[in-house]
């Protein structure tokens, strides 16, 4: 990520100022950055789902958190495109996620295993006719939700992107190395960006494989 990049991203953070908002901002140790959102959910830490957040937060953080999730905000290609409202992409990835009949955290959990073992994992899957190709680049990533509540800034996820496609139909769906984090814990499959998610194609990618049978990287 461009350092102007870092710049623009932590001027338009969201301060909580108001008394009753703090009381709902999670409890973390002041003394030291967090580092991991792994860290956050230990701290207590609730991350917000993408349709609730006009019951955690005012419209104007909620407008400045769109602007950070457009195009060239806090990335270059943006989260919800350049008109986009955030309430309505989440109401309309809540419709696509019922399609596919799995939940926000279990389709998660499948593109975690894919996204920590995608060297282990590649011989098992090409038995099911899935290709998993991977590439890394220059640079991090960051969630834009997280910055509602913290003054802090982390490349916590690397640069990465990966692409899951079925040898047979050539159909095919790709992710980055944020996406299972803004899927499982903000329920937030992106909007009319390069990188929004579609379920019901990687699930029809991946309807031969058994993700219970897959042991996820500790």
């Amino acid at each position: 990520m461009e350092h102007e990049e870092q710049n623009i991203y932590s001027s338009l953070w969201i301060d909580i100022d108001d008394s009753a908002e703090k009381e709902k901002a999670p409890k973390v140790n002041k003394g030291r950055p967090l580092t991991t959102y792994q860290e956050l959910g230990q701290e207590g830490y609730k991350f917000v789902k993408a349709h609730e957040l006009s019951e955690r937060y005012t419209q104007e953080q909620i407008e400045r958190l769109e602007k950070l999730m457009r195009p060239k905000g806090s990335s270059t290609s943006g989260f919800i495109g350049e008109e986009g409202k955030i309430l309505e992409v989440a109401e309309q990835n809540k419709i696509e996620m019922e399609e596919t009949g799995i939940s926000f955290e279990e389709l998660a959990a499948r593109l975690k295993i894919i996204r920590d073992n995608p060297l282990s994992l590649s011989p098992i899957l090409k038995d099911k006719q899935v290709l998993v190709e991977f590439e890394e680049w220059w640079g991090g990533q960051c969630c834009p939700f997280c910055q509602l509540d913290h003054d802090w800034y982390d490349d916590e996820f690397m640069g990465a992107d990966f692409e899951v496609t079925h040898k047979q139909t050539g159909q095919s769906v790709g992710f980055s190395d944020l996406t299972p984090h803004l899927i499982g814990d903000h329920h937030f499959l992106q909007g009319a960006v390069p990188y929004h998610f579609v379920p019901k194609d990687f699930v029809e990618i991946t309807r031969e494989v058994d993700f219970s049978k897959l042991v996820p990287k500790e």
